[in-house]
């Protein structure tokens, strides 16, 4: 059975780091298959706004947005996804992102166009096909409108792959 820790913490008040309390839990006998540690291999993606779409102008298959990533900073990003819009808010990996897999992102120019990053499928966060609904699933990842972001935060915490999992191996008696 998979548990993510923070549902656990919020049901137990858990005074020690996860590896020491699945070391434990297997020492009273729940024994612990493995603990993944969700986005360790993430850093410098964030959440940002698509303000402006063009056509880029050396590409057919290609447009450039103009993405506001926090505090009034906007970067110049193009890509060949055909799922996002202007006012999409999407995870954004700045130059210098490391993503899972060990890619890095750095800038770039794509058919003569400054690229200043990358915007994110859930693929290329790690995230389980499992757990995307249906229509996220190609494409850039475009998060719900409904949820106010904080454009610039990191995008692990918005997500909520900033944790780790356990498995517990459950006997039948």
């Amino acid at each position: 059975m998979l548990v993510p820790v923070k549902w656990i913490r919020d049901y137990v008040n858990i005074d020690m780091d996860t590896v020491e309390f699945a070391d434990k839990m297997t020492m009273t006998g729940t024994k612990v298959e493995t603990v993944e540690f969700l986005g360790k291999e993430i850093s410098n993606v964030v959440v940002g706004k698509i303000e402006k779409i063009t056509q880029h102008p050396n590409a057919d298959k290609l447009v450039v947005c103009q993405v506001e990533v926090g505090e009034g900073k906007t970067v110049q990003i193009c890509t060949g996804a055909k799922n996002v819009s202007e006012g999409d808010i999407v995870p954004v990996a700045l130059d210098k992102a490391k993503l899972p897999g060990g890619i890095k992102i750095k800038t770039s120019k794509l058919r003569g166009e400054l690229s200043e990053g990358m915007m994110c499928s859930a693929e290329e966060l790690g995230i389980d096909e499992h757990f995307i609904a249906e229509h996220k699933k190609n494409g850039i990842y475009i998060l719900d409108h409904e949820d106010s972001y904080e454009l610039g935060k990191d995008v692990k915490e918005v997500m909520g792959i900033n944790d780790a999992l356990i498995e517990f191996e459950l006997t039948s008696n």
